[in-house]
């Protein structure tokens, strides 16, 4: 009886240590949060064991947050959350669109919406994986023009000269525009011949990876020994011409565009409508020059600036082709180009409204809260840092919106696809744009290209979410996520307001 006793003591024993485990397991599996794409994440450890970039500033006891909606790529949260989420509806409507002047440049409007963008907010505590997909999502009407028509664009065929590295890093901010275009990009890649020996750098495995990511990469060899990235952004151009000949589309190519490495499309469509208004049947020069009147004086009126994207016509890409290398200087490649244009032909530059050169440092909110229409940005890795590719995302739901201002009832103002800016004490004045950039106001070089600006705001009458993170779920839904830090020494709580658009 005693051993039958212990066996029975045993049994009873183990069968509760099962069950146990199984209810522990069963609380943590039942509800499996979606990450950042709307999967569904069942191998958390895994990824964490291997070094994930997901961090936080706490160690939660649900692992799944390590991979979860709310824990953006490398942006730490506090372990506490202000939570808002509200629905957004489009409501296509063509008459809020920033309107053509009549010379190319598109009016700002700030829209009015009725109603509050910020509204329930729930407390979120990460550790107590307290799982915020579940809580209301209020949804709000938002008129917006309809999305780019699908098309392609065969009249582009760009040029870069760059290195290897920085050309492989720029494949996420690169595949937001020139992916599935039929454009195709031709790099001149500089690397000298030792170091791409010693590195074993793969251009093979380079084009691979553009290609894996809907993108055409051409590799291109410096034409000379001593030649410097600055003597390569003009000799690719020959390259660029090399490459319609031998693939033999150049009845389809219009048009030669020479970028930096860090030149950014918000999209390819709006771009050739705006080009469509040039002639590229004869040679034509098209750009434009910094919006610092001091920089664009280095060039003269007539050098358009690479980083906003330099557009010449095939007919004067072929004028000039034969003559590059006796236009070689120690010049920047810019002013290269356009000292080649004026010595061995008879174009001149024509700026074009909305191509952004983006000589601007530090905080640029004021210039992207402009509200107005940017054909192309730069400097976004270097002068400044802002996730461009996130940012304009929305280009894909809503076409034109990117960066247009929306109005709300509670004194908040949606920049939509950068922030969304509460102002407690009253709005500013929206017809200027604020200047917060280095010597932005102070220097007055700004005001030729963007006219009366006024100051920075303090920190108390405008409070600030910006963008992080912007992706589509499994199920088409188009979400934005907006972060405003707490003050880590106040022991505020991050706040996050996350946009679901019903698309």
């Amino acid at each position: 009886m005693g051993g039958s006793h212990r066996r029975y003591i045993l049994f009873v024993a183990v069968f509760l240590l099962v069950l146990l485990f199984f209810l522990t397991r069963l609380q943590y599996t039942s509800v499996p949060p979606l990450n950042a794409h709307g999967d569904i994440h069942n191998d958390v450890h895994k990824e964490v064991s291997k070094g994930s970039t997901a961090s936080s500033e706490y160690t939660p006891i649900c692992p799944e947050w390590q991979t979860s909606t709310l824990e953006y790529r490398g942006i730490k949260l506090s372990p506490k959350i202000n939570y808002v989420r509200r629905c957004i509806k489009p409501k296509y409507d063509d008459s809020i669109a920033r309107y053509n002047r009549g010379d190319g440049h598109f009016v700002d409007r700030v829209v009015n919406v009725s109603g509050p963008l910020i509204t329930e907010t729930t407390l979120v505590d990460l550790k107590a994986c307290d799982f915020p997909e579940y809580t209301s999502c209020d949804t709000i009407e938002l008129p917006v023009q309809r999305p780019y028509p699908k098309k392609k664009f065969d009249e582009f065929a760009f040029g870069v000269a760059t290195t290897y590295e920085r050309l492989e890093k720029s494949i996420p901010e690169l595949r937001h525009w020139l992916a599935d275009s039929s454009a195709t990009l031709i790099a001149l890649v500089a690397d000298k011949e030792d170091e791409v020996k010693s590195k074993k750098l793969d251009f093979s495995r380079l084009v691979r990876d553009f290609a894996d990511a809907g993108m055409t990469l051409k590799i291109a060899r410096p034409h000379g020994r001593d030649h410097s990235v600055e003597k390569s952004h003009m000799m690719v151009i020959r390259d660029v011409l090399s490459h319609i000949d031998v693939e033999g589309n150049a009845s389809e190519t219009r048009w030669l565009g020479i970028l930096d490495d860090d030149t950014f499309f918000p999209s390819l469509y709006p771009l050739s409508e705006a080009l469509s208004g040039y002639n590229h049947t004869i040679p034509t020069y098209l750009g434009t020059v910094s919006e610092n009147l001091e920089l664009s004086q280095i060039g003269g009126p007539g050098a358009a600036y690479g980083g906003a994207g330099i557009f010449l016509s095939v007919p004067l890409a072929r004028e000039i082709a034969p003559h590059l290398d006796s236009c070689l200087s120690e010049r920047g490649g810019d002013m290269q180009i356009m000292e080649c244009i004026h010595d061995h032909s008879h174009a001149r530059l024509l700026p074009v409204p909305g191509l952004q050169q983006t000589d601007m440092a530090s905080d640029v909110s004021g210039f992207f809260e402009s509200g107005r229409r940017f054909l192309s940005l730069h400097h976004w890795k270097s002068w400044f840092h802002e996730p461009v590719e996130k940012q304009a995302a929305v280009v894909n739901v809503c076409g034109d919106c990117y960066l247009q201002r929306y109005s709300f009832d509670d004194n908040t103002i949606l920049t939509n696809g950068f922030s969304i800016n509460v102002y407690p004490n009253g709005y500013p004045d929206f017809t200027r744009v604020e200047a917060t950039w280095d010597y932005g106001y102070s220097a007055r070089s700004y005001h030729w290209s963007m006219g009366p600006l006024r100051p920075p705001m303090s920190k108390k009458d405008k409070l600030t979410y910006k963008v992080v993170d912007a992706f589509t779920t499994k199920d088409g839904t188009f979400r934005q996520i907006f972060v405003r830090k707490g003050d880590r020494e106040k022991k505020e709580v991050d706040k996050v307001i996350d946009l679901l658009w019903q698309v």
